[in-house]
């Protein structure tokens, strides 16, 4: 019989996304993760197999989470460049954030993980696509209205954001300051839409 586990899932996996944002995968150590969650390492690998298991199911949920974040502005209320518009503002707001200073750690896989391991690099893989999915969508209602500028596609647009919001992962790890970022951003912005 399997013995129950001795620890709060959802509390582990919260701290172990801290871990992993501030190391990333290869410069966390399991000492890194049995030190930030609380738990041993043999209890954690009982659940997760090793520490690509457990980051993997770091990644998926964080990953999940973003989505769901997107879904709220991209699918909501708002429709075409306004949700977009609002999606936009929700991550730079999130990035800058005191609590979340270390940025996306998706982005960050991305770029520490050159040589990926084949299911972190589908996971990614997966959220990038999705996320494209979600932006095209609200951008083509946003062309339906008129409002995207007709040099681009749907599907380009998303494109130059996901590429833009994951960059601004980049740069803000780096040292630039926010209210750079969001100059950006609205700069961009007015790229998207069309001259009023």
């Amino acid at each position: 019989m399997a013995r129950p586990r001795e620890f709060d899932e959802e509390e582990v996996l919260d701290l172990a996304t801290q871990a992993f944002r501030l190391g990333g995968f290869d410069g966390t150590s399991m000492a890194d993760v049995e030190e930030a969650v609380g738990v041993g390492r043999q209890s954690l690998y009982n659940v997760y197999g090793d520490k690509a298991g457990l980051f993997l199911r770091v990644l998926d949920r964080y990953g999940n989470r973003g989505l769901a974040m997107a879904r709220v502005h991209l699918d909501g209320s708002k429709r075409g460049m306004d949700a977009v518009e609002s999606y936009l503002k929700e991550m730079i707001r999130f990035l800058t954030s005191d609590d979340t200073k270390q940025g996306c750690l998706v982005a960050r896989t991305l770029m520490d993980n050159s040589g990926l391991d084949h299911e972190i690099g589908s996971s990614c893989s997966a959220n990038l696509g999705q996320l494209n999915r979600l932006l095209a969508k609200a951008l083509k209602e946003g062309a339906e209205d008129g409002e995207l500028a007709e040099s681009l596609s749907p599907e380009t647009a998303a494109s130059l954001i996901v590429t833009h919001v994951y960059g601004l992962s980049a740069v803000l790890r780096a040292g630039v300051k926010a209210h750079v970022i969001r100059k950006s951003s609205d700069a961009l912005l007015r790229q998207l839409r069309t001259a009023d």
